[in-house]
């Protein structure tokens, strides 16, 4: 994401945290719109030049977050989990146009796959809501060397 993008995101979160301050069900009717915004979005799907080489993120983090956390309990963001590593395990299997098309529908998926998992976590860590530097690899790269290889996973 380029500089401005990567600020605007944190000044999203910096005020999606003070509305943090409102009853529970406002901010689970903002959460929800924001999930389902980005559910549509798809890390920019509909746009076929657009590509992902890496795991992204976008303004939205701290809302989905904020989602999985307070919307979602434990057995859902799991399934969610679930969910999104057995798409995960479709990708090679289906047809794509190049490998480009294979590298940016794992990274879309790998990309989709963060706030749940980030959720799970601060969950019994406490952690910010928003991941800065942080990523969650859809498997263990130490164990499945091959899939690391492949998509480029830090071991």
């Amino acid at each position: 994401m380029p500089a401005k993008a990567s600020w605007e995101r944190k000044e999203v979160a910096e005020c999606l945290h003070e509305f943090r301050s409102a009853k529970l069900d406002r901010r689970q009717f903002l959460w929800e719109l924001a999930h389902k915004r980005w559910l549509t979005w798809q890390f920019n799907r509909a746009s076929h030049d657009t590509h992902l080489f890496a795991i992204n993120v976008c303004q939205l983090d701290y809302a989905i977050v904020g989602y999985a956390t307070e919307c979602m309990d434990q057995v859902a963001r799991d399934a969610a989990v679930e969910a999104i590593r057995g798409e995960l395990q479709e990708v090679d299997g289906l047809w794509h146009q190049s490998v480009i098309n294979v590298y940016t529908e794992w990274n879309r998926l790998s990309s989709k796959l963060q706030p749940y998992i980030h959720a799970s976590m601060i969950a019994t860590s406490g952690e910010d809501w928003l991941m800065e530097q942080k990523t969650y690899p859809p498997f263990d790269p130490k164990k499945d060397r091959y899939l690391a290889l492949k998509y480029g996973a830090q071991v």
